[in-house]
C-alpha cells in the first residue's frame, strides 16, 4: 500500500512546475504517517486538507523529527534557506541560555570614594514597562555621584537590514549599551495624557494626524483622541541617558570614558521573565539587547559580532557554513537559515534544558498563532516559536503526541500573496493529525 501511494504521489508530483505548501505538507505527511495513522478520524483530517485548493503557489520547506528515535517523518526542502523572521529567536535564546545564569547582568560598576563608576552590560529590563525591574535604580540611588561609561558598545543603533524608516514605531527601538525605560516614550490616556518617562513631557505636542515622532528629534505628535497606551521610541545619545539618569536617580550623573575594567557585576531580574518577554511577545529589542548581555559574559565590550562567533564555532561549526545570521531579533530579511538549521537548534536545546522548563518558557500556538493567554486546564501540545513579515510565515518548535513523543518540526513559507490565515490553519490541522497519530 505504502509504495502504491508513493508511487501515486510522484505522477501528480511531476504535473506540477511549482509546488504549495498545502500539497507538499499533507502528501508527505500522508506517505511518512500512512502506516501509523490508525484512527479514520485523523486519516479524515489529512483527506480533507489535501482537497483543500490553494489560489496561490509559493516556496515551503518542511522537515519533521522524532526527538528520541531520530526518525525524520516528513522532509521537503530541508535543507534549503529561508528567511526565518522571528524564528530566528530561538537561536538568541539558545545563546542566552549557554551564557547567563538565573538572574541577569544589569552593570558592571566599582565603589571609588562617593562615587560609583558603572558600565552597560545591555540589560533590556531596567526600568523596562513590559517588565518592570527597579532593581538597578534603588542601586544607582544610593550613591551622591554616577559616573558612566557608555563607549563599550560596538554596532550601531540598528542592526543590518533593519528599515529606517521604522524609527518611530514601537518594535524598533535603538540599541545601547544602558537602556532605559526599553528606550521608548511610553503615552497613555485615562483623564489625561500620560507620559513615562516624564522627562519627555515637554517634548509632547498634540495633534489630529497619526502619533509620531519627528525622525531626526525627540518630538513626539500624539493624537488627541489616543484610547489605547503607545510605546514610541526615543532617538538615544550619551547625553540624554545621564539627563535621564539624573532625572530618575535625583543624583549627579556624569559621563566618563575609562578603559579600566570594573570588577563587580550587579545582578537583576530573573533571566527566564525576560525570555518569556522575548519568545511570547515576540520582543526585538529584548532579543538584541539579550545577545549584548550575552556578549557582557565574554568581556565588558557589548557585541553581536563577538557573541556570534563563540556561540556558532562552539555549537554550530558545520551549519554555520550555510547560516546567514546578521541580528538577534530576525527583523532583518538579510537572515538565512533552512529548516534543518532549526530541527538541529531545537535538539540541542531540548538536551540542554528540562522539558518542563523549555515547554514553560516557550509560547504556546494554535491556528491563531501564539496563545497570549492560555486557558487553565487545556491540553496544549504544541510549543512553538512563530515568524512572520511581509510574505514569510515559519513556524518551529515542538509537538507533545498523545502517546508521549516529541517531534521536533520546522515549516518555513516564503513569497505568498496575501494572509497567513490558511497558512496557519493548515499547519495546526497537521500538527493535530501528528499528535494523533504518534
Amino acid at each position: 500500500m505504502l509504495k502504491s501511494i508513493k508511487s501515486n504521489l510522484q505522477l501528480v508530483v511531476n504535473q506540477y512546475k511549482t509546488y504549495n505548501l498545502l500539497f507538499i505538507l499533507v502528501a508527505f505527511a500522508l506517505v511518512s504517517s500512512c502506516s501509523t495513522l490508525k484512527n479514520n478520524r485523523d486519516k479524515k483530517i489529512i483527506a480533507d486538507v489535501l482537497k483543500t485548493q490553494r489560489k496561490t503557489n509559493f516556496h515551503s520547506g518542511i522537515l519533521v523529527v522524532d526527538q528520541k528515535s531520530t526518525d525524520t517523518l516528513i522532509n521537503y526542502n530541508s535543507s534549503k534557506n529561508f528567511i526565518p523572521a522571528s524564528t530566528l529567536k530561538l537561536l538568541t535564546f539558545f545563546t542566552a541560555k549557554n551564557y547567563l545564569e538565573k538572574y541577569i547582568p544589569a552593570m558592571f560598576y566599582e565603589v571609588i570614594g562617593d562615587t560609583l563608576f558603572i558600565k552597560g552590560t545591555g540589560d533590556p529590563s531596567f526600568l523596562n514597562p513590559n517588565l518592570k525591574d527597579s532593581t538597578a535604580l534603588k542601586f544607582l540611588s544610593k550613591f551622591p555621584v554616577v559616573s558612566i561609561d557608555m563607549s563599550n558598545y560596538e554596532g550601531n543603533r540598528y542592526m543590518p537590514g533593519w528599515a529606517w524608516e521604522d524609527y518611530s514605531y514601537y518594535f524598533s527601538p535603538e540599541l545601547t549599551s544602558f537602556p532605559i525605560h526599553r528606550n521608548v516614550v511610553q503615552f497613555s490616556s485615562k483623564d489625561s495624557l500620560e507620559v513615562s518617562p516624564a522627562y519627555f513631557n515637554k517634548n509632547v505636542r498634540r495633534t489630529e494626524n497619526k502619533s509620531k515622532r519627528e525622525e531626526n528629534q525627540n518630538i513626539f505628535h500624539i493624537n488627541s483622541n489616543l484610547l489605547d497606551t503607545l510605546q514610541i521610541p526615543f532617538k538615544t545619545s550619551s547625553t540624554l541617558t545621564v539627563d535621564l539618569l539624573s532625572n530618575l536617580t535625583k543624583q549627579s550623573v556624569v559621563e566618563t570614558t575609562t578603559s579600566t575594567p570594573l570588577s563587580n557585576v550587579l545582578y537583576g531580574k530573573e533571566t527566564d521573565s525576560i525570555y518569556k518577554q522575548m519568545l511570547w511577545e515576540s520582543d526585538n529589542f529584548t532579543a538584541e539587547q539579550m545577545l549584548l548581555v550575552s556578549s557582557s559574559t565574554l568581556s565588558d565590550t557589548l557585541s553581536f559580532n563577538n557573541i556570534k562567533s563563540k556561540i556558532l564555532d562552539e555549537h554550530f561549526k558545520e551549519e554555520q557554513k550555510q547560516l546567514r545570521w546578521v541580528d538577534g531579533s530576525g527583523l532583518s530579511r538579510y537572515n538565512l537559515a533552512s529548516p534543518k538549521f532549526f530541527i538541529t537548534l531545537l535538539n540541542k536545546l531540548y538536551n540542554q534544558v528540562p522539558e518542563n522548563e523549555l515547554f514553560h518558557l516557550l509560547p504556546t500556538w494554535n491556528a491563531n498563532g501564539t496563545v497570549l493567554k492560555p486557558e487553565p486546564n487545556t491540553n496544549y501540545f504544541i510549543f512553538a516559536k512563530s515568524g512572520s513579515m511581509g510574505n514569510v510565515y515559519n513556524l518551529c518548535g515542538y509537538l507533545k503526541t498523545k502517546k508521549g513523543s516529541v517531534l521536533l518540526f520546522s515549516f518555513m513559507n516564503t513569497n505568498f500573496n496575501g494572509s497567513s490565515a490558511e497558512i496557519r490553519a493548515t499547519l495546526h490541522k497537521t500538527l493535530v493529525a501528528l499528535h494523533n497519530a504518534y
